[in-house]
């Protein structure tokens, strides 16, 4: 059905266009002629600002992902029948009354269903966030499904736009996204995401008297981020990658005024514990996915 897949097109069509234009240069046109080249005090604190910032995003984006799954298969479940030699007529239709029964969905979080598109809509606003999920199950052939079916449904695919701000400590920041992931494994041990995404993002950062205004977009993408079924003894990836590219214009403000860009790509790679290296090129770092921070820079 042409309508099944609209819904999706329309948002992935968005979504790659705005990952085409992250190549523009965020401060706009004609911004080069603007540009000072920076100090080393600038250029360090900038290295140390990305990673601090990329870091937050990556581990709030692995504590979504872990979310979005758990809303969707939770309170939607609906378990096939195990083979046991019946067959026929002589088949259970329905799940026994042991198993366990659908969670229902959190107040927070109103949900619809479109039969036709067999596509489920989420909104969910708090303080400081706000998300439109859409989502969809799939077999391993790839065709949608109503319900998630253990032992039959391989795939969901999800679509998510999300509005964010935050302020801690001495750090704000506010991003507009959009990101388009599919989580696999369901028919294996293993559960494993990969999917990409764009924002338009707007940090500050304040040290002593001074303050760097970071203006403009990044890319994400993850690559093959497995977790294990069982979360409760392994809560973090077991492997996998989060790449964060990054095009900002920075203003300093403070002793004096400096004006840059900077184009970084950071990377984190996963390894089944809290603490994860996080990398700028030949800057490294240790992220905390239990915490968000990141310290032991060099």
């Amino acid at each position: 059905m042409p309508s099944r897949s609209l819904s999706f097109i329309s948002f992935a069509g968005v979504l790659i266009l705005a990952v085409a234009c992250s190549g523009d240069d965020p401060a706009g046109p004609g911004a080069l002629s603007q540009i000072n080249s920076s100090s080393d005090p600038l250029s360090s604190a900038v290295k140390s600002d990305v990673a601090v910032a990329a870091g937050n995003a990556i581990a709030s984006g692995v504590e979504s992902l872990t979310a979005n799954e758990a809303s969707a298969v939770g309170s939607l479940i609906v378990l096939a029948p195990a083979f046991d030699g019946v067959s026929g007529a002589d088949a259970p239709s329905s799940p026994p009354p042991s198993e366990p029964k659908p969670t229902p969905a959190p107040t927070a979080e109103s949900c619809s269903f479109n039969a036709d598109a067999l596509l489920y809509t989420c909104v969910k606003s708090a303080e400081g966030r706000s998300v439109v999920k859409s989502y969809q199950f799939r077999d391993a052939a790839g065709n949608a499904m109503e319900k998630f079916v253990r032992g039959t449904t391989e795939s969901i695919h999800y679509l998510l736009k999300a509005d964010d701000s935050e302020a801690k400590d001495n750090y704000t920041s506010v991003s507009h996204s959009l990101r388009d992931v599919t989580l696999s494994g369901f028919l294996g041990p293993n559960r494993i995401w990969n999917g990409f995404g764009s924002s338009a993002d707007t940090n500050s950062h304040t040290e002593d008297l001074s303050r760097r205004k970071y203006t403009g977009l990044s890319v994400d993408t993850v690559k093959a981020v497995t977790f294990v079924d069982e979360r409760a003894t392994h809560p973090y990836p077991l492997s996998g990658t989060a790449i964060r590219v990054v095009d900002y214009a920075v203003v300093s403000t403070g002793k004096q005024v400096e004006i840059t860009t900077v184009h970084k790509r950071v990377v984190v790679t996963f390894n089944g514990t809290a603490a994860v290296p996080i990398s700028l090129g030949d800057y490294t770092c240790v992220l905390h996915l239990d915490t968000h921070k990141v310290d032991g820079c060099n």
